[in-house]
């Protein structure tokens, strides 16, 4: 299955404060875009999937500025690059996307959902939880590339459990085979 349409989002806190989202450990002082988000969207962007980037800070929206912008061009997928200080921004956006969009898939990276991926998934057989490097494994799925689930996270409903997959044994994608301008 190769999705036509990945949204990947940085949207609103729930908090107080802005978490940034490249390292997750300190609040904004200013907003940058999320840097770990921008390699597997310019893959799957050279690779034909129609990809977007919706930023709230940088789009200046709120909750509902940033809903009404996800109905107005529903995605296959949605993609949450998951880090410590966002996980109560993230865990209340992954409802709120769950109760848009029922079928969709939502993928997510980083170190809080690497850590505690049954924390994000539940039960939800539609949401994945890429562990290590997702320029292969995230853009393996979404491209129907991936034949071995490796380093998914995700629900098993035949166990009644999250399986945790192991590492891509590919490895690390070459410096030479990332997009660099």
């Amino acid at each position: 299955m190769r999705l036509k349409r990945v949204v990947f989002l940085e949207p609103p806190p729930v908090t107080p404060r802005a978490p940034e989202r490249f390292a997750g450990c300190t609040y904004e002082v200013y907003h940058f875009p999320d840097l770990g988000n921008l390699y597997p969207f310019t893959m799957l962007h050279q690779r034909g999937v129609e990809v977007d980037y919706l930023d709230a800070g940088l789009l200046g929206d709120d909750e509902e500025a940033f809903v009404r912008r996800l109905r107005e061009r529903p995605a296959d997928a949605y993609v949450l690059h998951a880090v410590v200080l966002a996980k109560p921004t993230d865990l209340h956006w992954i409802a709120r996307l769950r109760a848009l969009f029922p079928a969709a898939w939502i993928l997510l990276h980083g170190p809080e959902a690497t850590r505690v991926p049954a924390e994000y998934i539940g039960r939800d057989e539609r949401i994945v939880v890429f562990r290590g490097e997702v320029e292969r494994t995230l853009v393996d799925f979404a491209l129907g590339e991936q034949e071995v689930p490796y380093g998914q996270a995700r629900y098993d409903p035949a166990q009644r459990k999250v399986v945790v997959h192991p590492p891509d044994p590919r490895g690390f994608l070459p410096f030479d085979e990332l997009p660099i301008p």
